[in-house]
């Protein structure tokens, strides 16, 4: 089990991870710690393609309502949550949700699973691995016990040993695939060079969210993918348009001007927060960015919030 939480308690990643090995797959989940809404990796993931703009994860997440309404803008259109819904958001779905009402409280537990090359064990791979990779979302509506039961999930998570609580979300995903009144798509197959890639990325997502805020590098994060730094180059390249190091300073920019407007810190600490190791390339790469440095960019987004 894994906790991650900024520096300064400011940005907060607060969300934990549980393994298990069962059968042929690594079943890996994420909770919400946070209640009423709060996505802490996947918000950090968010700013990476722009925090109200379409998104993708290479894991599946699940949104679950348990009181008043919510809005999932993806690829195939808006769905609308109200309080016993949820929705599970195949990895590699664009999606954004929108802002809540007051009164909606949300959270979600994202997964994925990892095939293990293991004989004489049932294929649990397959059954999971098609509720990661569906071509769409997957909708149950109206089953307050469920959402409950997920909810009971994240409140204990932290009183049971990781793999129990990793079983009971495998438990809950059967649940929901029984709820779920259509036949769900045959698994995408793929050879085991490209589950490679797709565990390498998945992993990449992880490593940015949740160390973006300290001495990250390229060939520090090639080391833990065990590739080459012109491995890890032409990955991002393909996968976000940009070199590494353009990749997290963007991050660490954006996240810094969320900071300027949502908190009272200077901008000096907001700089060394989000990973900057001086007060100068803080301020260059800043204005390079937003055209203005840090503290006229707060004074202006009080005078005009928009």
């Amino acid at each position: 089990m894994a906790e991650t939480t900024s520096p300064d308690g400011y940005f907060p990643f607060h969300w934990n991870e549980y393994t298990v090995n069962a059968e042929n797959m690594t079943f890996r989940m994420l909770i919400d710690t946070s209640r009423h809404g709060y996505i802490p990796q996947q918000e950090s993931e968010q700013i990476i393609f722009s925090l109200n703009q379409l998104h993708t994860h290479t894991y599946a997440e699940m949104f679950i309502c348990t009181a008043g309404t919510i809005f999932l803008n993806t690829e195939h259109g808006t769905i609308g949550m109200t309080a016993g819904d949820a929705v599970i958001i195949p990895a590699e779905t664009k999606h954004v949700k929108c802002a809540d009402n007051e009164d909606a409280e949300w959270f979600t537990i994202s997964f994925t699973c990892i095939r293990r090359h293991v004989r004489g064990c049932q294929n649990l791979f397959s059954f999971y691995h098609r509720l990661c990779t569906a071509d769409h979302p997957l909708i149950i509506r109206g089953h307050m016990e469920f959402c409950q039961k997920a909810l009971r999930l994240t409140e204990s998570a932290a009183e049971k040993l990781p793999a129990m609580t990793a079983l009971a979300l495998m438990q809950l995903l059967s649940d929901f695939t029984n709820r779920y009144n259509a036949d769900l798509p045959a698994p995408k197959l793929h050879t085991m060079k490209d589950e490679a890639a797709l565990n390498r990325s998945a992993l990449l997502q992880y490593i940015i969210a949740s160390q973006f805020m300290n001495d990250l590098t390229a060939q520090s994060t090639a080391r833990q993918l065990f590739i080459s730094t012109r491995q890890l180059e032409r990955i991002m390249k393909k996968r976000y348009g940009m070199s590494f190091r353009q990749t997290v300073t963007d991050l660490r920019l954006i996240t810094a001007a969320k900071m300027l407007t949502e908190s009272n810190l200077s901008a000096e600490k907001i700089g060394r927060t989000v990973g900057f190791s001086s007060k100068a390339g803080f301020y260059r790469e800043f204005v390079k960015k937003y055209g203005i440095p840090p503290i006229q960019y707060r004074k202006q987004k009080i005078l005009d919030p928009s």
